[in-house]
């Protein structure tokens, strides 16, 4: 985080958290998002399987990450957009 502009910082109520928000959006499809989106749900009980799976891994998963450190000798290369 120390590294990030202060405007992308998510925080309260902030622009860093519109940012996130926007980051999530273009990183996730919208049939991962919600079940209006996906066309191959055929019936009730598969949409509330869905619609479960969407709870839960938003609950439990999501903005959920694990920082390392970058380690010369493990080979890890950092690349730029």
């Amino acid at each position: 985080m120390e590294q990030l502009d202060n405007n992308k910082i998510p925080k309260l109520s902030s622009v860093g958290t519109k940012y996130h928000d926007m980051q999530v959006i273009a990183q996730l499809p919208r049939h991962d998002l919600s079940a209006d989106y996906c066309r191959h749900l055929k019936n009730d009980s598969q949409r509330a399987s869905f619609d479960e799976f969407v709870r839960a891994r938003n609950t439990d998963a999501l903005d959920v990450g694990r920082v390392i450190a970058n380690v010369p000798s493990m080979g890890v290369r950092v690349f730029y957009c």
